[in-house]
């Protein structure tokens, strides 16, 4: 059977969206920046719940990564997104009421294994209440398995539970603290 083509936007370091749609793996393999979407999830002891990414995924494969993320679909906005992988990796339908956006950033690597050039704009959003985590339902075709940690273990170490952690720039986890702070959404696991 054939694999679907996925078409996703291409953007520009600040995530303006310009030019067509372009195949997901065309963007991959030339570098081209697009547009992703992350979400923040807290479990109801506080603690950040974390993915463990399949040895399958073509970046960052079994890495700790946050609760959801993935690409932004052509025609499809920030929000939409993240409401839409939160609800295919975690099988968690959240109202967009829900989603506090955090803001934007730029990353960039580079994976030798299979040559792929991952340029993009990290939209962020945090859920704004806590949910509890035995509700979730992991997406078997992407994730290895769910966890939960707090928040510090991803922003300060480089790996845990014995697998590397995905890195974020400082500013990112600057950012989550300062909307965690003013959602009085505190953390404390």
């Amino acid at each position: 059977m054939k694999k679907k083509v996925e078409l996703i936007p291409c953007c520009d370091r600040n995530g303006k969206e310009c030019g067509r749609p372009i195949p997901k793996d065309w963007a991959h393999k030339k570098g081209v920046i697009h547009p992703t979407a992350h979400v923040l999830i807290f479990n109801t002891q506080g603690k950040l719940i974390v993915q463990l990414r399949k040895e399958t995924k073509q970046t960052h494969p079994l890495h700790w990564d946050i609760s959801s993320a993935g690409h932004i679909d052509w025609g499809e906005s920030p929000l939409d997104a993240a409401l839409r992988e939160t609800r295919e990796e975690l099988g968690l339908e959240l109202q967009k009421s829900m989603l506090s956006s955090v803001g934007g950033w730029y990353s960039a690597s580079f994976y030798a294994r299979n040559k792929t050039i991952d340029r993009e704009f990290n939209w962020v959003f945090i859920c704004n209440e806590l949910i509890d985590d035995r509700q979730l339902r992991h997406q078997p075709e992407e994730i290895l398995r769910l966890d939960a940690c707090p928040m510090e273990i991803m922003t300060t170490h480089k790996t845990w539970n014995h697998y590397p952690i995905v890195p974020q720039h400082d500013q990112y986890w600057l950012a989550v603290r300062e909307k965690l702070s003013l959602l009085r959404l505190q953390p404390f696991g």
